[in-house]
């Protein structure tokens, strides 16, 4: 009898005790499991910002960091009440109704204190846990290479190398920009060839024109005649020039 009433004691403690663990373990792998989503999202997160010059630094760590202390304080929001709920139902039992209630009292301003002692603990961490992400995840090791930099295996160069490769590309560049200038010159003076080249097609085409007039009505050879037409347009010019310069202004 003495031993079934000790096993039908102890019974309730070891179900309070396991239920305490128990839900321990399942807060644990819940705050385990929300801070490796947070740290793949902070990670993806930073591999998109990689490419963006404007990003502050220490941005995606904080962010991260900022991250994992909201679960953490999530579930500890969530641990305390069951903590606080299992302490005083054990201290409770075989008390007045009185003593529940200043148990739970207590329990209630222990649970505050151990809040902020945890919390406290954990922003003491939080630096390390920051330069931990920084030095390990968020940096690659100078024996790892990414795949971008295959080439690089692959085509290994020296400093001295790349810096006259470097310049050669530069005195490529000015090159192709003079040639560039110089053929928008030849482009343009083409351009003013075709106009020429138009106003002469229009001459030529005039003076055949006034040749086949010319041969039409019978007034001999044309080229002596047009000869002769020149000189009298010249005297013709010389003379109203001189007409100009003598009448009185």
């Amino acid at each position: 009898m003495d031993q079934h009433s000790t096993q039908t004691v102890n019974l309730p403690i070891l179900t309070e005790r396991d239920e305490l663990e128990h839900g321990f373990q399942e807060r644990e792998l819940h705050i385990e499991k929300i801070a490796r989503v947070e740290a793949k999202a902070a990670i993806n997160l930073y591999a998109i910002n990689t490419d963006r010059p404007q990003k502050e630094p220490g941005a995606v760590e904080e962010t991260c960091m900022l991250r994992v202390y909201s679960a953490f304080q999530d579930c500890l929001y969530d641990i305390l009440p069951v903590v606080e709920e299992v302490c005083v139902r054990q201290l409770s039992k075989g008390e007045a109704d009185g003593a529940e209630e200043l148990l739970r009292s207590r329990a209630r301003e222990c649970s505050r204190k151990l809040q902020q002692c945890l919390e406290e603990r954990f922003k003491q961490q939080s630096e390390r846990m920051t330069s931990l992400l920084v030095n390990r995840c968020f940096s690659v090791p100078p024996n790892v290479l990414l795949p971008e930099d295959q080439s690089h295996k692959k085509y290994p160069q020296d400093v001295q190398e790349v810096l006259r490769l470097e310049t050669s590309i530069v005195d490529l560049q000015r090159a192709y920009e003079a040639e560039v200038c110089a053929r928008q010159a030849l482009l343009a003076e083409l351009e003013e060839q075709r106009e020429v080249q138009k106003h002469l097609d229009e001459i030529l085409e005039w003076v055949q024109e006034l040749q086949a007039a010319w041969v039409k009505e019978g007034n001999g050879s044309f080229h002596e005649s047009f000869r002769l037409v020149m000189e009298s347009v010249k005297k013709l010019q010389d003379a109203v020039g001189e007409i100009c310069n003598k009448a009185p202004h």
